[in-house]
């Protein structure tokens, strides 16, 4: 269009001038674009990371009523880490296949050792986990299907540089059913323990020591061995997760594990600490009472349902226990396994009867006073039943208790019943179990030593007689329940009287004893009705008892009467 009169058009150096202008603000604005895209992947991927940790281990700053973390996520339901699983490549369905095995332990290490394991159960149930509350992340989709597709996978142990650099990005960027980052690269996760010397290991199930890495590599897209480690050129711009062993133990858990278990030995031998007037450590619990171990005891193929077998507790993929054949080390010193049921029930074997006896009524006429039965409840009952009536660990396993020796009919000092949990991983004898070792010590044993006197304990008192008859008197101790009563016997005047004054009709009596078990024990003053000397002919339905009394037997042998001074008295009346 021809030019009015007064209008001027751009000149070429004007044009020109724009034009350049106009690139140079392409060229600043292109690498600022670049990087606000390359900020947003790197801000995805940071959020994709701990989206990542909270499907391990539950969101931060969860704590329980104590203020001690909680974990929830997968280690919150199964009690540790997720194991990293092995996936190949098939390249002629194009998809990846898990769980191939390894064809020798070099090539095993040298897969965990590449980072390229994946917690495939992050999303996908295993087969024999009945704690697994997932999924805990959704299944990984590739968002980059086409960027592999030029790549093409080679078989074989003996490839060239860029034979295995392709398969190398293959594995990096053939995501579907795998965890990758922003750039759509595969993340790759380390699981990590310190090694002799300061070296590390690698392997796809954490122990209690393993520290995790979960690495992207960043906006270059490469990295070098160990991704993880920043201190490189290639690694300096890699994004990494880490997980201590700190973070991922179940504090809040173990606390109340090792509660549950200390509870669990109060109930056997009752609290730490209780001690008698003058002192001296006293033992309550079943122990206390009963004198002996609770019966360690298995369900057993319905048939009568609980019962007493040598063997070791494991569980089933129902979470169900399941006893197995004994070890070679419990056959060597007769454990059992089992369920301290008397704890909680009379009825232990759970046919409807009951198997422990209640202590006998000092009041009923004829009774003989043992002291041993079961006195309630040293436990409340635990929830479930048949099979589950089981005592469990703050992560629901059951407990197991481990009696030492108790195929011996005279079992050894050392004797010990352990309480044990199998710990975070749900797994026996493995570095995170918890354990309550709780010793023999309530049985008392003295020995005859080389030169007399015997080394005993011994139980000093006084006993009258006012019911103005002669008669045979015995103390007798009920110190344990599988022995016989330690039994002084002594003939004591009735009531001899010169010129008003009693004589003879007392008796100051030191019973020793060589056995027993720690605990109130009874000491009771009883006589045989129509009494004739010789053994055959006692007949012990005929007992009077007179008096009895406690007597605390320390687990050193020391012995402290209830009351004091010591006096069993039978008096005029028969009681």
């Amino acid at each position: 269009m021809p030019l009015k009169a007064g209008e001027e058009g751009f000149s070429l150096l004007e044009v020109i001038i724009i034009l350049s202008i106009l690139a140079m603000f392409a060229a600043m604005a292109v690498p600022l674009a670049g990087r606000l895209e390359a900020r947003g992947r790197e801000r995805e991927t940071e959020r994709l990371l701990t989206t990542v940790r909270e499907a391990m281990l539950g969101p931060r700053g969860a704590l329980d009523a104590g203020g001690r973390r909680v974990l929830a996520g997968y280690a919150g339901d199964l009690g540790g880490l997720p194991p990293l699983r092995r996936s190949v490549w098939n390249d002629s369905v194009k998809r990846w296949e898990w769980d191939i095995p390894f064809a020798s332990e070099q090539e095993a290490n040298a897969f965990w050792a590449s980072g390229m394991g994946q917690p495939q159960y992050l999303w996908l149930a295993p087969p024999d986990a009945v704690r697994w509350q997932g999924p805990y992340l959704p299944e990984p989709r590739d968002e980059f299907p086409a960027n592999a597709e030029h790549l093409r996978w080679t078989f074989g142990g003996q490839l060239t540089d860029a034979q295995f650099t392709a398969n190398r990005e293959i594995e990096m960027r053939q995501t579907a059913g795998r965890l990758a980052d922003a750039w759509g690269r595969s993340l790759l996760f380390f699981y990590v323990t310190p090694g002799e010397a300061g070296t590390e290991l690698f392997q796809g199930t954490a122990t209690v020591q393993t520290t995790v890495y979960v690495v992207s590599e960043g906006q270059d897209l490469r990295s070098s061995w160990p991704a993880y480690r920043l201190d490189t050129p290639e690694n300096e711009d890699n994004l990494v997760l880490v997980i201590t062993p700190q973070e991922w133990h179940d504090e809040a858990r173990q606390v109340e594990t090792r509660r549950l278990l200390q509870t669990a030995a109060d109930a056997l031998v009752g609290r730490f600490g209780p001690v008698d007037r003058l002192g001296r450590g006293l033992l309550g619990g079943f122990v206390g009472d009963h004198g002996r171990w609770p019966e360690l005891l298995v369900w057993q193929d319905g048939q009568v349902p609980w019962r007493q077998v040598t063997g070791r507790w494991e569980q089933n993929a129902e979470g169900d226990p399941v006893w197995v054949p004994p070890t070679a080390a419990d056959l060597l010193d007769g454990a059992v396994y089992g369920q301290p049921r008397g704890l909680w029930t009379r009825d232990t074997d759970g046919n409807g009867t009951a198997d422990l006896p209640l202590p006998p009524d000092p009041a009923a006429a004829g009774s003989v006073l043992l002291g041993f039965g079961w006195r309630g409840e040293y436990l409340p009952p635990p929830e479930g039943s048949g099979a589950s009536e089981l005592l469990r660990d703050a992560w629901g396993m059951p407990l197991t208790f481990r009696l030492s020796h108790a195929a011996d009919a005279e079992p050894p000092p050392e004797q010990t019943l352990k309480i044990i949990s199998a710990g975070q991983d749900g797994v026996m004898a493995t570095a995170d179990d918890l354990l309550e070792i709780v010793p023999r010590h309530f049985d008392v044993r003295r020995h005859p030593p080389a030169v007399p006197p015997e080394n005993v304990f011994t139980v000093a008192g006084r006993v009258v007689n006012e019911t103005g008859q002669n008669r045979f008197f015995r103390v007798r101790l009920h110190a344990s329940p599988a022995t016989q009563p330690a039994t002084l016997v002594q003939m004591v005047y009735g009531r001899l009287t010169v010129d008003g004054q009693i004589y003879g009709n007392a008796w100051d009596f030191s019973l020793q004893v060589q056995r027993s078990s720690a605990g109130a024990r009874l000491l009771e003053l009883v006589e045989l009705r129509d009494y004739d000397p010789r053994p055959l002919y006692h007949d012990w339905r005929f007992l009077r008892r007179w008096d009895w009394t406690t007597v605390f037997v320390g687990s050193g042998g020391t012995a402290t009467p209830e009351r004091e001074p010591l006096v069993l008295r039978a008096r005029d009346v028969y009681p």
